[in-house]
């Protein structure tokens, strides 16, 4: 979810999880002096929704599961399309929101998704990390907001998995939630490096380790990173009856 340049909060209603493909929403919630006053849904039709960010007066959403279930890709709708009508997607008019398509690495055979967090940096330059090989993009925009480059800036050992991105513009640093290795690392726009922050193994939370990390934000000088804790895997042994948030101290 991110707040958008009207004021409002937009978050991603995620259906897949009800089990209703390809009814996935994008849904507003109307904030007046602070408060919420109602929602209403503005695009139906994603499969596996997931990041929400805005850049200027667009907004940038990932979908992380399509038909072909190697696919995954990002969807942009100007605040002008928002406003105007509620917004079907189906196979002939998600072509005209798509602006990029990713494909899984061909060494991945597991049921996984793709496209996951996504976030922008200083310069408008949207970086994007597949939740299933760990592979991190940047595109890159021209004037008129078209992509006009889509490269790999990492592709490593070191980060199998992407899940939540969080840009720290004093950092110049991409904040990365690993979901399945219950770890969190830091991506270096500068030198385009990663290094790894924080790992534990299996863990409840209760002593404030990751237990399947899928979101990062830096709030108060502090980097907090939410636990998911909701499917079983190599690390997270046991689904638990709580979810937490970890709090970790950086260095300036």
């Amino acid at each position: 979810m991110e707040f958008g340049p009207d004021g409002n909060l937009y978050l991603m209603d995620n259906q897949f999880f009800a089990g209703k493909e390809n009814f996935s929403r994008l849904i507003r919630i109307i904030v007046k002096d602070g408060k919420p006053l109602n929602a209403e849904v503005l695009v139906e039709g994603f499969n596996f929704g997931e990041a929400v960010r805005w850049f200027k007066n667009r907004i940038y959403i990932t979908d992380a599961l399509f038909e072909n279930r190697r696919e995954s890709g990002i969807y942009s709708f100007s605040l002008e399309q928002l406003n105007s009508k509620n917004i079907i997607l189906d196979a002939v008019s998600k072509k005209n929101y798509i602006i990029a398509t990713f494909t899984l690495k061909p060494e991945v055979t597991k049921k996984t998704i793709g496209i996951d967090g996504i976030a922008f940096d200083k310069k408008g330059n949207l970086y994007a990390g597949n939740f299933g090989d760990g592979v991190i993009n940047k595109l890159e925009f021209d004037k008129d907001g078209k992509v006009k480059s889509n490269k790999i800036v990492l592709d490593s050992d070191q980060l199998k998995c992407c899940d939540g991105f969080y840009y720290d513009e004093k950092r110049n640093s991409i904040f990365i939630a690993n979901y399945e290795n219950n770890s969190v690392h830091q991506l270096n726009l500068d030198t385009n490096t990663i290094s790894l922050l924080w790992e534990n193994d299996n863990a409840d939370g209760s002593d404030g380790k990751l237990d399947n990390p899928c979101e990062t934000i830096i709030y108060k000088g502090k980097l907090l990173v939410v636990n998911y804790d909701t499917f079983q895997g190599e690390k997270n042994k046991e689904i638990d009856a709580f979810h937490t948030i970890s709090s970790f101290e950086l260095e300036n």
